[in-house]
């Protein structure tokens, strides 16, 4: 394994976006959050997922 080179969002230096980070949820469910967590594509897009995220997401699913 080694180091790889990745590619950063334009808007990681966008200073606008500091006051976006985690929101609440009820922001996200009420639509008022940023659209990064609001359109699922653009979420899913953005999102890093970890070796067992997806299979816990399908269980949530099949609750």
């Amino acid at each position: 394994m080694g180091v790889k080179e990745c590619e950063l969002w334009a808007d990681v230096f966008d200073e606008k976006l500091d006051d976006c980070l985690a929101p609440e949820l009820f922001e996200v469910v009420s639509g008022e959050a940023h659209a990064m967590y609001t359109d699922p594509y653009e979420f899913f897009v953005r999102t890093y997922f970890m070796v067992n995220q997806p299979n816990i997401l399908r269980d949530l699913q099949n609750l």
